[in-house]
């Protein structure tokens, strides 16, 4: 594979890298277990696009204050980080790399798996 923002799912078996679902399906893949074979991004990408939007630290701190707190702040700030993501856009860049990677008239499934889910 010619992307390096991709890593085949067979390659995927760093689980703090590329999520424990990745890395069980990769585990799999390895062990000869037939599995639709998939393409993988890196945690990196999501902090790469966090920076990207200027909410690192905001959402590093709501992450620490989950623990603490339960109030309309910690649900306001939970609804602003939400809104912020789902307005953004992937950069042109990886969006390309995406594409070239996918094939015309395949179906595939979108899975999400995060480091320590």
């Amino acid at each position: 594979m010619s992307s390096t923002i991709l890593v085949p799912l067979a390659r995927a078996r760093e689980e703090e890298r590329y999520g424990g679902k990745a890395a069980n399906l990769a585990q799999l893949l390895s062990a000869g277990v037939a599995t639709a074979p998939g393409l993988v991004l890196g945690v990196e990408i999501l902090q790469q696009h966090l920076a990207r939007l200027g909410i690192v630290e905001r959402a590093a701190s709501f992450s620490a204050a989950l623990a603490d707190e339960d109030s309309s702040d910690m649900r306001a700030e939970a609804a602003w980080l939400r809104q912020s993501l789902l307005d953004s856009y992937l950069p042109t860049d990886l969006m390309h790399a995406i594409e070239a990677e996918l094939e015309d008239d395949v179906v595939y499934a979108v899975r999400s798996s995060a480091p320590g889910e």
